[in-house]
């Protein structure tokens, strides 16, 4: 155990700060995740789908947010990267 302290028999809290230091720390790695995630499909978006970058956004942040793609692409290299951003987002999924 990584923080064990017996005080006469009884094993004391870590301290509330060890608590929010780790919560901190987690939602620090969940939003790196996210923020990664996001990057990615709006990269292959904006370049393989010609769009512009709030377009990019929007469909990258709709599939990652498992909502699901808004509507066709415009050409057949976004239909394709619409499905590799799919199925990063569902391996995602998969892994929480």
């Amino acid at each position: 155990m990584a923080f064990s302290r017996r005080v006469a028999g009884v094993i004391a809290m870590p301290p509330r700060s060890h608590f929010v230091r780790g919560m901190v720390h987690n939602a620090a790695i969940a939003t790196g995740f996210i923020a990664a995630g996001l990057a990615i499909g709006m990269a292959g978006y904006h370049r393989l789908g010609e769009m512009s970058w709030l377009e990019a956004f929007y469909y990258a942040s709709m599939i990652l947010a498992g909502e699901g793609p808004p509507a066709d692409p415009p050409n057949s290299r976004a239909k394709g990267w619409r499905t590799c951003i799919c199925s990063l987002a569902s391996t995602r999924f998969s892994a929480a």
